[in-house]
C-alpha cells in the first residue's frame, strides 16, 4: 500500500507533467505572436506553390500595397513567381482564410524572403508560406484539393486584378471558374507582348 505522502507526490507530478503539456501547446494557438493571427503590414506576403511535374507552374504571391502605390493592382512576373499586389484589409481576409480551412501549420520566428522560385524545394502538395515581420508560417494540402480549398478565397479579395490572377492560378490546375477572361489582363502571358 502506498503512503499519503508518496501518494500526493506521484499525483503532483502527474499534474506537473500535464500541465507542462498543455502549457506550450497552448501558447501555439493563442495570442497575436502566430504569423496568422498577427496584423497586417507592408512586409505580409503569401506565396501559393505547387509544381505538378508536367511544366513549371509559376508561384502566386500577394503583398501589401496602398491603393496610392503604382503596384497596386498589378501582378508583375517577378524571379520569386506573379506578385499581385493586395491592400490591407485584402491580406487580412485572406490570412483569416487560410485559418479557417483548418491546416496544420508550422512556424518560426525567422521572417524568410521569397528567393527564386526555380530554386523552391519541389513537394507533393499546394504549399503555403506566410511571411510578416511576426516570423514565417508554412503549410500545405493534397493537391487533389486544390480547387476546393482554394475557391473560398476568392471572397477576400477585391482588387480586379489580384482575383483574376487567382482565379487563372486555380484555371492552371484544372479547376473550374465560372466567367474566368483568360484574355483579360493580356500582360500576364509573356509571349502576347
Amino acid at each position: 500500500m502506498i503512503s499519503k505522502n508518496r501518494r500526493s507526490y506521484i499525483i503532483c507530478i502527474v499534474l506537473l507533467g500535464i500541465l507542462g503539456i498543455v502549457a506550450p501547446c497552448g501558447s501555439q494557438t493563442s495570442g497575436d505572436a502566430q504569423v496568422l493571427r498577427s496584423s497586417v503590414d507592408k512586409d505580409t506576403s503569401i506565396r501559393f506553390f505547387f509544381d505538378p511535374g508536367n511544366y513549371f507552374h509559376v508561384p502566386l504571391i500577394f503583398r501589401v500595397a496602398a491603393p496610392s502605390d503604382p503596384r497596386f493592382n498589378t501582378a508583375p512576373l517577378l524571379p520569386e513567381g506573379r506578385t499581385a499586389f493586395i491592400s490591407v484589409s485584402e491580406m487580412q481576409k485572406m490570412k483569416q482564410g487560410l485559418m479557417r480551412m483548418g491546416l496544420s501549420w508550422q512556424e518560426s520566428k525567422k521572417e524568410d524572403v521569397f528567393g527564386d522560385a526555380l530554386k523552391i524545394p519541389s513537394t507533393y502538395s499546394m504549399a503555403i508560406t506566410v511571411i510578416s515581420l511576426k516570423g514565417t508560417a508554412t503549410s500545405g494540402f493534397d493537391p487533389k484539393k486544390i480547387c476546393e480549398n482554394l475557391a473560398p478565397l476568392d471572397s477576400a479579395l477585391t482588387t480586379p486584378r489580384a482575383l483574376w490572377e487567382f482565379q487563372v492560378f486555380r484555371a492552371e490546375y484544372n479547376c473550374r471558374i465560372p466567367g474566368l477572361n483568360g484574355k483579360a489582363y493580356p500582360d500576364h502571358w509573356p509571349w502576347s507582348r
